[in-house]
């Protein structure tokens, strides 16, 4: 290029690799697989009451991407959303909003190596309409992230559908006590609704 009289020689672009291309070190490959292999711990799991009375332990999505960067590094890993679709939208009779949705999610390591998975969200009960859209497509993306993950082994929350595990986690937890009071709580509190005569 030229400037007046002058040649200037301008640098080279330059060149942003491609995520996805590059290897783990043999080290990492070794310290990512066997930290993978190891179950989630009780700190790391939490409780809640669920369906048919049940108390159901999860990970928090939070915790999952915190375990995700220690195992991966931050910028050893990213996600993308393939779909995310609408499922049901309606207003209910308090004039409220209930939304679902569902999205695909795909997990990439810096390797190129990849999972991917469904996840839906619901938000029910939500003052606008826009409001019910966007927390029920929030909810449905970190749910997908959180499956996608566990795709990668026990440290990632695979560990969480192994029965024998998670009866490990309840033994002497105050989280699981509580969470398990609540669900006998809500039970009790739908029994006593269903056997209400109706008016």
């Amino acid at each position: 290029m030229h400037f007046g009289d002058q040649e200037v020689q301008l640098p080279e672009p330059a060149v942003v690799p491609h995520f996805g291309g590059a290897e783990f070190t043999a080290e990492e490959q070794a310290a990512i697989q066997l930290a993978l292999e190891k179950n989630l711990s009780a700190e790391d799991v939490q409780f809640r009451p669920g369906p048919a009375g049940k108390t159901v332990a999860y990970c928090a999505q939070a915790r999952v991407v915190e375990i995700a960067n220690m195992l991966f590094g931050s910028g050893g890993w990213s996600s993308s959303i393939l779909n995310c679709s609408q499922d049901f939208l309606e207003q209910r009779e308090d004039g409220l909003f209930r939304c679902g949705c569902s999205a695909i999610v795909r997990i990439t390591l810096k390797d190129g190596s990849y999972r991917e998975d469904i996840g839906c969200g619901t938000a029910d009960g939500q003052q606008t309409l826009a409001l019910a859209i966007h927390n029920a497509k929030k909810f449905a993306v970190s749910d997908a992230i959180k499956r996608a993950l566990r795709l990668f082994g026990q440290q990632l929350g695979n560990s969480l559908g192994d029965a024998d595990h998670v009866s490990s986690l309840k033994t002497n937890n105050p989280a699981y006590q509580a969470a398990e009071y609540r669900t006998k709580q809500a039970q009790m509190k739908k029994n006593i609704k269903n056997e209400e005569p109706n008016q």
